[in-house]
């Protein structure tokens, strides 16, 4: 281990280990009404559908012998409103789609149940972030069903979980529906949200006609848009229609650049190793005005990890604990990926210790920092006890993470983690795109198994997947 490399853990062990005050959790329901009625809910009617609501008599003989086969006394109307409702956003705060859809098909069963249109804007929205674009239409055509009176808003969030998941015909499809409804026009946020995804998409013809659109129509870029396009550009290294985009706001009163548009700019120099336009760019941002935020320091910390820069990515960290500010999950995923590249094994497992003794949850990107850091380091043994940790965690696991998992797997040449991995993948829902076949290929080749790269074929014939 290098004396910089040294010099980032001693700083970092400091702030880390200092003693901070933390709270427990939350305590979570403890209403046997709606658990037990819950499970014997499930049990009998199984996966809740979007079928039409049974009549108030089969309602209330269902909610009758439930209880009585659960032995419990009848609950007050408002008791159990209160607590479905309250259960219902629980979930959907917490990310837990397919518990908030569960709720809510209970909720839609009741008597006093009427349609509401923030409910289904916010499930809308959760399916997207989650993944679940199909979730998403199905809720959106319920709504019409229902005789919800739509918004750009909600067609807005539609638009976002379409996008997340590269389903940009769809979203486009839906932007054209929204034009042919007056009272549902789209708006600057429309707009931002697909020129975010054409430019995940590296569809940057989409995003030039998109800007004559929102001209032609008199909407005009906000911040956010802006910021938006600095971000684009800066990731596919589109330098001189991002100096554009940034002069553009040093002179227009409306939308002037902000700690948002700094974060933007470092990044786009940061993680291309222009150390030296990055460090240049952050002191006249300063000069400016623009303080930074947790998120500068974390783009600094990445840039200087990925350049082996230790004292400089040491002196961050030391800047920060003198500010008082607190790492966050990103913070540390940030750490763990830079000891991570650098193959130092014993200082990531120290980071995640004291990452969860702060009370820090992680995500599914310290689950792939971790995987990857050991599949480098040729540490197989400890990517199965990540993996268990992972999915006996209560956060959500993304594509991405089953992924590197699999890579990982047949990397290692256990090809029943690896099959194990596949069908959990499909099991949580999460969307199993090119890389994820590729691999358990890969992977079935090598354990000499040509009958299941066949049946993989034909798997992706049959969902019409190819190559990217």
């Amino acid at each position: 281990m290098t004396t910089a490399m040294a010099g980032a853990l001693a700083v970092g062990v400091h702030y880390i280990v200092r003693k901070q005050e933390w709270h427990p959790l939350p305590i979570s329901l403890r209403n046997n009404v709606t658990t037990c009625g819950l499970k014997q809910h499930e049990k009998r009617r199984g996966d809740i559908k979007w079928a039409p609501r049974n009549s108030e008599r089969a309602q209330r003989a269902f909610r009758i012998n439930t209880r009585k086969s659960l032995g419990i006394k009848p609950v007050p109307q408002k008791r159990l409103v209160k607590t479905v409702v309250q259960t219902l956003v629980e979930s959907i705060h917490k990310r837990h789609w397919q518990n908030a859809l569960k709720f809510f098909g209970m909720l839609r069963e009741q008597s006093w149940y009427e349609p509401n249109l923030n409910t289904y804007r916010k499930l809308i929205v959760l399916l997207g972030r989650c993944g679940q674009p199909d979730q998403a239409h199905s809720l959106f055509q319920m709504m019409k069903e229902e005789g919800c009176q739509l918004d750009a808003e909600v067609y807005t969030a539609l638009i976002s979980a379409y996008s997340r998941s590269g389903l940009l015909d769809k979203a486009f499809a839906t932007l054209d529906e929204m034009k042919s409804i007056s009272e549902c026009q789209p708006d600057v946020f429309t707009y931002s949200t697909l020129i975010k995804y054409c430019f995940e998409a590296s569809m940057f013809k989409h995003v030039d006609s998109l800007l004559k659109e929102m001209q032609s129509h008199g909407i005009m870029p906000s911040t956010v848009t802006k910021n938006i396009l600095i971000d684009g550009y800066g990731k596919a290294g589109m330098f001189e229609e991002m100096e554009n985009v940034l002069s553009h706001m040093l002179t227009d009163d409306t939308c002037k650049p902000d700690e948002w548009t700094m974060n933007a700019i470092l990044k786009a120099f940061g993680y291309r190793g222009e150390i030296e336009i990055m460090e240049k760019r952050y002191k006249i941002f300063q000069s400016m005005g623009i303080q930074p935020d947790i998120w500068t320091f974390e783009i600094l910390i990445g840039s200087y990890a990925k350049e082996c820069l230790y004292d400089k990515m040491a002196a961050v960290m030391e800047y920060m604990q003198k500010s008082s500010l607190s790492w966050t999950t990103k913070t540390y995923n940030t750490v763990i990926d830079a000891f991570g590249g650098a193959g130092e094994i014993e200082l990531i497992e120290f980071v995640f210790n004291q990452m969860r003794l702060e009370g820090v949850k992680p995500d599914s990107t310290t689950f792939i920092a971790l995987i990857n850091a050991y599949a480098k380091a040729g540490v197989f043994k400890q990517i199965i006890n990540i993996v268990q940790y992972a999915e006996n965690s209560n956060i959500i696991l993304d594509a991405t993470f089953f992924n590197s998992v699999i890579d990982a797997c047949q990397r290692s040449q256990n090809f029943p983690e690896m099959e194990r991995a596949f069908k959990e993948m499909k099991d949580r829902g999460c969307t199993r795109d090119w890389v994820a076949f590729t691999n358990m290929m890969e992977g079935s080749l090598k354990a000499g198994m040509p009958e299941k790269v066949k049946d993989l074929e034909q798997e992706m014939q049959s969902i019409k997947l190819t190559a990217v």
